[in-house]
């Protein structure tokens, strides 16, 4: 950050990877960008005064709504901010988005929008709030962690939502998006990086249609017959020839192979 300007960037996603559903993800180098100025006074030409932001796109973004109670790295960075004592932006705040991740493609834009309006708040509000901090927050607006955590920490990891033994501990409400209350609670996420070679490249292919995460989840069954549901150990042994996984190197394995064949789900989705 350097004086009343910054930028933020965060990378696309791919999750669900191998039998990592709701817990296997990856970053790509494709980017949301945010280009964001802070105004010590509000401009004569201010939108929103009442939130004190706005918020435009460059590019082809027509679809992508502009308020600041619809628009979704507004409504987070909101949230995360009435959280934490502010009614509104601490200063009015510009934001120039240049969204380069198609939208409803499975490659996780909602999540990488999500992981900028947090990263907005944490930054406009001078919250010092760390990483695992954010993602608590991030929760909120996405119940699983597959994509959030590697658009908030990069890299290939393995993350599990770590709920909270009294369901009451830590929670409060907030109404960041005017109609929609949010809460937040004392479930936290938790990960591990998996490590690979940087000489391996992901090659990401685009369908030329959309299809929301809330769709692809509807057809999966609410049961499964046993005989479809591997152990980590099996799926491992079955599908990769490793001997046993130990801690997290099967994954690793299973990752420079073509072990994508999944039972469970592949076929309904």
């Amino acid at each position: 950050m350097s004086g009343n300007r910054f930028e933020i960037r965060v990378p696309a996603t791919s999750a669900n990877m191998g039998p990592g559903f709701d817990v296997i993800g990856l970053a790509v180098n494709i980017l949301l960008k945010l280009d964001i100025s802070l105004y010590e006074e509000v401009p004569s030409s201010a939108k929103n005064p009442g939130f004190n932001v706005e918020i435009q796109y460059s590019g082809d973004n027509s679809t992508v709504p502009l308020e600041p109670e619809k628009n979704i790295i507004l409504v987070v960075a909101l949230f995360i901010l009435k959280e934490n004592g502010f009614s509104k932006f601490p200063k009015y705040t510009k934001v120039v988005a240049e969204n380069n991740i198609p939208l409803g493609r499975g490659m996780g834009s909602s999540a990488a929008a999500i992981v900028a309006g947090a990263i907005l708040a944490n930054e406009v509000g001078k919250l010092g709030f760390s990483r695992e901090e954010l993602l608590k927050y991030c929760l909120v607006f996405e119940n699983h962690p597959d994509n959030i955590t590697p658009a908030m920490v990069g890299g290939i990891v393995a993350s599990y939502i770590n709920h909270a033994s009294n369901s009451d501990d830590n929670t409060a409400t907030a109404d960041a998006n005017k109609g929609s209350n949010k809460s937040i609670s004392g479930d936290s996420i938790d990960f591990v990086r998996v490590p690979y070679s940087d000489k391996i490249k992901a090659v990401t292919v685009v369908p030329q249609f959309e299809l929301s995460t809330s769709v692809a989840r509807s057809v999966l069954p609410t049961s499964y017959e046993k005989s479809d549901v591997k152990t980590v150990g099996t799926w491992a042994r079955e599908n990769c020839g490793y001997p046993e996984p130990t801690e997290y190197t099967w994954i690793a394995w299973c990752l420079l192979e073509w072990c994508w064949p999944d039972r469970p789900r592949s076929g309904d989705r």
